[in-house]
This record gives structure tokens, C-alpha cells and sequence, in this order.
């Protein structure tokens, strides 16, 4: 009994051993592909011209506001989502049809909610940009949203 015991025992550290060898492998394999990637990376930045750097820098720089003003669109569509919500009659009714930021930084909601009578009807909400509450106004909605360009902000609602 106790020879078998001190087979298994072997056995099973032996697998354990095996496992933590590769996984040691496996991580030194993905630090020496970064490495190389950063290797090649600085590389391909050193032989750049400085005209190439400086338009390598703006074009990162706007990227980076991009997704600044994008990230600030999201903020608003979700702090007016939460108000619109909040103020309906029935909130579970309320559901968001479309959410898009606008080029011109507006964030506009197209949504659906139950009224007085119940009946579900849709609507359309305008959060601008800078602004400090949403419009409900089909005016603004139509100034700001008909016919014009924007990202679409739901996946991120």
C-alpha cells in the first residue's frame, strides 16, 4: 500500500512539474515576443525623419482628443439616459432606440416608453454639448440631429 502511495505521489508531481515548466515557458515566450515588438517599434521610431515624427505626434494627438470627446459623449448619453429613465411614469417601460453623438458634440436619444395610458410611444431627447439638462424639444432635436453625422453610442449604453 504505501509503494503505491509513493508511485502516485510521484506521478502527480511529476505532471505538476511538467505544468509549471511549460507555463514558465509559455510566459518567457510571450515576454520575449513583446520585447522584440518594442525592439521593433523603437526601431522603425529612430529611422523616422523629424517630419515624420512630428506628423506621427499630431496624428496621435488628435486620436487622443478623439477619444477624449468620444469618451465625454458617453458620459452624457449615460447621465441622460439615467434622467430620461428616471423621470418617465413607468421606468421599466423605457428602452433607448438609438443613441448617437453627433460631430457637432450633441448627443441625441431616440427612446420608447409607456404614457399616461399606457400605450408605448417613441420619443426623442437632445443632450448638447455643454449643456446642463436635456431637451425634449423636437426643435433642438431636429437643429441638432436631423440630417446630420454622428457615432453611434449605444453598444456603449
Amino acid at each position: 500500500m504505501a509503494a503505491k502511495t509513493k508511485i502516485g505521489t510521484w506521478i502527480v508531481g511529476a505532471v505538476m512539474l511538467f505544468v509549471g515548466v511549460r507555463c514558465t515557458m509559455d510566459g518567457m515566450e510571450r515576454e520575449d515576443k513583446a520585447n522584440a515588438k518594442r525592439a521593433q517599434a523603437a526601431a522603425a521610431e529612430a529611422a523616422m525623419t523629424p517630419a515624420e515624427k512630428a506628423s506621427a505626434a499630431a496624428a496621435k494627438s488628435a486620436k487622443d482628443r478623439k477619444e477624449a470627446l468620444f469618451q465625454e459623449g458617453v458620459s452624457r448619453a449615460r447621465l441622460a439616459v439615467g434622467t430620461l429613465k428616471a423621470s418617465m411614469k413607468d421606468p421599466d417601460s423605457f428602452k433607448v432606440s438609438q443613441a448617437v453623438l453627433m460631430d457637432s458634440g450633441a448627443v441625441c436619444i431616440v427612446y420608447r416608453a409607456k404614457n399616461s395610458f399606457a400605450a408605448v410611444v417613441p420619443n426623442s431627447a437632445v443632450a448638447a454639448s455643454g449643456a446642463t439638462a436635456v431637451s425634449l424639444s423636437a426643435n433642438d432635436y431636429n437643429r441638432l440631429c436631423a440630417k446630420h453625422s454622428g457615432t453611434d453610442l449605444e453598444p456603449a449604453l
